[in-house]
């Protein structure tokens, strides 16, 4: 009532022209009225409570404070083509920011170099790590590879180029104790893969199948099916363990092996992965295109294509494809039986020693976890 008064007054003139107009103050006086009733309201949800009480509000906003984040240059660390433990920690190589990071053992960024350019310890495609001693090598891909030899203190040693004849594409993808020196690959080759040691690569050649490369010579180890992808790895000493995705057999070749009488790995069990179309649908997406193509092909069988074999005191460690972009690690005994270690790892997932360093994309950002080998299911570390 007091407000439509007020409104009605203030409309029409006084009753007497001599008569001062009433003073209008219903507005300003609401708002006095409301500031001090918030004031007063802050002050009791600010005040302190009783003798080491502390309010629950305070309490849960501590227990949902996300950790504190990586810096930003790990942001890129899903592009890594390669890890490498050692006693202090993990070299990872980004591809996509073009660097190097070391991280500690718990998965803090301790430092980085790298950088795209031509410059001393710059990379252009840099494609995977190796070590060869105390120092870090970086395989530098493109046109004319290129290996960088790094120091203990990451300093730039020595860059080499690497010379390839007779390749009609070259596709860089990993590199174990290379030599720092030039390398004739001669044949027809499509990857350079992680070499043993003492001065000898492993190029895939254009079948697919293993070449291994020593002293200039190269030697076409087993035949594989075009566009296969292969698995290498370093083994103990002087030996590498490689194997064709096509195949349930690794062979185990080194600088003085005879190609002839080389040994084999197999594994006793050869097992493919079979999909329905509503799981593949799922996996796929639920686009109608998707869902079509999944009709088409029906129930499809994936062999567990090896992408990449680490060394183990007692065979090996494999890592190979699960399912639409899902890995598993798998060991691989000498006498041909395995273990299942791991399953539904991301493709960025490297085995050092007794350790797994786990990378993947989450809701909230980048993830960065180091799990057990041997399939405890607590992380030692994680980041994000």
């Amino acid at each position: 009532m007091l407000h439509r008064q007020e409104a009605f007054v203030s409309n029409f003139p006084a009753s007497s022209p001599s008569r001062a107009p009433r003073p209008r103050i219903l507005v300003p006086g609401i708002l006095v009225v409301l500031i001090v009733a918030l004031a007063g309201f802050g002050w009791m949800l600010l005040r302190p409570g009783p003798e080491g009480a502390r309010p629950d509000r305070l309490v849960e906003a501590s227990e949902l404070a996300p950790p504190t984040p990586l810096p930003p240059l790990v942001s890129g660390i899903l592009h890594a083509g390669d890890a490498r433990r050692v006693p202090e920690g993990w070299w990872v190589l980004d591809r996509r920011a073009r660097l190097v990071h070391f991280l500690d053992t718990n998965l803090r960024l301790v430092g980085s170099f790298g950088g795209y350019g031509d410059a001393p310890g710059e990379f252009r495609m840099p494609a995977a790590l190796g070590f060869r001693g105390d120092s870090l090598v970086v395989l530098d891909g493109g046109e004319v590879p290129v290996l960088h030899l790094f120091g203990p203190d990451a300093g730039l040693v020595r860059k080499e180029s690497v010379h390839v004849v007779g390749c009609d594409t070259f596709l860089a993808t990993g590199i174990l104790d290379a030599p720092i020196e030039p390398l004739h690959l001669l044949g027809t080759c499509t990857r350079l893969l992680p070499a043993p040691a003492s001065g000898s690569v492993v190029v895939r050649v254009e079948d697919g199948g293993i070449g291994h490369l020593a002293r200039g010579q190269l030697q076409v180890m087993n035949r594989g099916f075009p566009g296969a992808e292969t698995a290498v790895g370093a083994g103990q000493g002087e030996t590498t363990w490689v194997g064709n995705s096509s195949s349930p057999c690794l062979d185990r070749i080194g600088v003085q092996h005879d190609p002839t009488g080389v040994p084999s790995l197999c594994m006793a069990e050869w097992v493919g992965v079979r999909f329905s179309v509503d799981e593949l649908s799922a996996r796929m997406g639920r686009s109608p295109g998707a869902a079509r193509l999944a009709e088409i092909l029906g129930p499809m069988e994936w062999l567990p294509v090896m992408d990449r074999v680490f060394p183990h005191p007692e065979g090996v460690v494999l890592r190979r494809l699960s399912g639409l972009n899902v890995r598993e690690l798998v060991h691989l005994r000498p006498d041909g039986s395995t273990t299942l270690l791991w399953s539904g790892l991301p493709e960025s997932s490297w085995v050092g020693g007794d350790q797994v360093l786990v990378a993947w994309e989450g809701t909230e950002g980048m993830h960065l976890e180091i799990r057990q080998l041997h399939g405890e299911a607590q992380a030692l570390a994680s980041a994000r």
